[in-house]
């Protein structure tokens, strides 16, 4: 089995242990692959409503930058990126759009809406700012960009006509380019401000920081706990209360990242190290009828943008040098890709690497376990089946739930499946489920898997399909260890499972 870390570089050298594999990466981007696909194909199941299209299309914009900027790869998908994005932009303008209010519909053939069209509005100005970031895709988007300003100042001058605030009701301020505002305490009273200026980044760091009081092995858990704890007493609104710790971190990171404040390096490191580990993109899955779903916090996407400001700022250095000291004293240095890591290995003792800030290691070593070698009879985690008996063909669920007081980012499932059953992996493409498949039978049209690792990603309750595929009894096992810390593993015994 194998356990791995995740660190971010401050700087300062770093200490690799005797037979250990390491992989060093420019940044923590790398280590976020596939999410384009996954980021995208979200969006191809929301509902075609004008927030949802202007929402994707924001978020192609993003992506499209962050290609751009060698951050991530296109994973071939730059083309259905682009053709979906000036689809999207054109479609709002010639199907959404009610020239007799100046404003946004929801749906085409309705009329225009104060709510919607501010959505809108608000998505378009994130497109606009992303395409202009990129010489070629400001030249490559020329028009869509044309299209999404008249649309963006038919809607504010209709707004302003009305005295209704933007800024309010959408949590952003279309005089600064969209940024996002969150309401802030100032002399006792709650006021919008962005999140860059001064303001925000001082009530951040004198009211929100000692409160959360993050440390070098603060876990989601506690952090989260301790973010409803500033949540009840400085009153944030929805859009933090849906997007949970780690957007309200990304949004103030940026604040503090251009304000070269000192406390950046460790809300970032907190932030990479949670994305890397839960591999989720923070966004809405599946068709909403309403609005105001998918303009909610994308909290990667968010992610992938404070990392285009960093290497805009050149914060994170392209092709950055890797020093290597081995045991024996041997010293060498390495110049890491923008599109690949670096491998080592410590097969000859400690290795010290230093780098500079923001490289990201990914450290892993190997250890041989046997399932009853870690058997608890409390164990920090409960296993459930919907039923007991089945009959040849029937469905049924497994349910996995680690105990509260366990970080479900850093902890992995290893399922051994009662022999009768076969575990099935969705086909639901929209599915959290991404598993490791150790041992499975063939069968016409997949996989009957009796053998599997899975991690928790972030979400405590892990609920994994079942089929009854074979008659007679049988047991099964279910192992749970801690990403990197070997001494955090143990095992329950599966209830006997009949099939008729």
């Amino acid at each position: 089995m194998t356990f791995s870390d995740v660190i971010i570089s401050d700087g300062n050298p770093f200490t690799v242990e005797k037979d250990r594999k390491t992989a060093v990466y420019n940044g923590p981007a790398q280590l976020l692959q596939g999410m384009v696909t996954t980021i995208e194909t979200n969006m191809y199941s929301w509902f075609g409503h004008s927030e949802a299209i202007s929402a994707s299309c924001a978020i192609r914009a993003l992506l499209l930058l962050s290609i751009d900027k060698n951050l991530i790869g296109d994973e071939g998908m730059r083309e259905s990126l682009a053709t979906e994005l000036s689809k999207g932009v054109k479609d709002l303008l010639e199907a959404f759009f009610d020239s007799s209010t100046n404003l946004i519909a929801p749906y085409p053939g309705l009329s225009g809406n104060i709510l919607w069209s501010i959505w809108v509005s608000r998505n378009l100005s994130i497109l606009i700012d992303a395409l202009e970031r990129s010489e070629v895709l400001k030249n490559e988007f020329a028009d869509t960009v044309v299209k999404s300003q008249y649309l963006i100042q038919r809607i504010h001058s209709e707004l302003k006509k009305r005295n209704i605030s933007e800024k309010e009701i959408g949590f952003y301020d279309p005089e600064k380019g969209g940024q996002d505002v969150i309401p802030v305490e100032i002399d006792g009273k709650v006021v919008y401000r962005a999140v860059t200026d001064d303001a925000v980044v001082q009530w951040f760091v004198d009211k929100v920081w000692p409160t959360l009081d993050i440390s070098d092995h603060i876990s989601s858990k506690d952090l989260n706990a301790r973010f409803i704890v500033a949540y009840d007493t400085y009153r944030f609104l929805r859009a933090f209360e849906r997007s949970g710790v780690y957007y309200y971190l990304l949004l103030n990171a940026r604040a503090l990242f251009l304000q070269d404040n000192p406390h950046f390096f460790e809300v970032f490191r907190t932030i990479a190290r949670g994305m890397i580990l839960t591999q989720d993109p923070g966004m809405i899955q599946g068709p909403a009828l309403l609005g105001g779903v998918y303009s909610a916090p994308n909290t990667m996407v968010k992610f992938l943008e404070l990392l285009i400001t960093m290497v805009e700022k050149k914060a994170i250095a392209s092709q950055p040098v890797l020093l290597v000291e081995k045991a024996n004293g041997e010293k060498s240095t390495l110049t890491l890709a923008d599109d690949q890591p670096l491998l080592l290995e410590t097969k000859e003792g400690p290795t010290t690497l230093t780098a500079p800030r923001y490289v990201t290691y990914r450290v892993d070593f190997l250890k041989n376990l046997n399932l009853f070698d870690y058997m608890a009879e409390k164990p920090f985690f409960q296993v459930s089946f919907d039923q007991i008996v089945y009959r040849m063909g029937e469905e049924g669920v497994f349910t996995i739930e680690l105990d509260p007081d366990k970080d479900p980012s850093e902890y992995y499932v290893l399922v051994a499946i009662p022999s009768v059953l076969s575990l099935r992996q969705t086909g639901d493409l929209l599915s959290d489920y991404k598993g490791q498949l150790l041992y499975g039978q063939k069968v016409s049209g997949g996989e009957r898997i009796q053998f599997v690792a899975v991690p928790f990603r972030g979400s405590r309750k892990m609920i994994l399909p079942v089929e009854a595929a074979y008659r007679g009894t049988s047991e099964g096992y279910v192992l749970i260890r801690h990403i990197d810390n070997p001494d955090l593993i143990q095992t329950v015994k599966i209830p006997k499972i009949t099939v008729k």
